[in-house]
């Protein structure tokens, strides 16, 4: 089972990436490194004022840079060559699966 589910993630992952391309017209491979910035750090809960890395900045990253793409695929003039349905499908499905992913990592 878990293994299904990290398959079900990392291919929600490469469905958003691939999303990302066809938004951005920037190769899957490329995508990656134009998503991955330094991950944010944020206040560590407890009051002592340590610094601590969020879990999995990446994925937080990645729905919201998503959530956006599919903002800019909504208003667009233009339907990306027939591809901006397809596409907003796509990044909900992906959205939806990392947000699953998310859940089950706080179990």
């Amino acid at each position: 089972m878990r293994g299904m589910m990290y398959f079900t993630s990392v291919s929600a992952v490469v469905i958003g990436l691939v999303t990302y391309g066809i938004v951005t017209g920037v190769s899957a491979q490329n995508a990656v490194q134009v998503i991955t910035p330094t991950p944010p750090v944020f206040e560590q809960v407890g009051g002592k004022g340590e610094r601590a890395r969020e879990r999995h900045p990446h994925i937080h990253l990645a729905i919201k840079d998503l959530r956006a793409a599919r903002e800019e695929l909504k208003e667009a003039d233009h339907d990306f060559g027939g591809h901006r349905e397809d596409a907003m499908k796509a990044i909900d499905v992906a959205i939806a699966q990392l947000e699953v992913a998310l859940k089950f990592d706080r179990k």
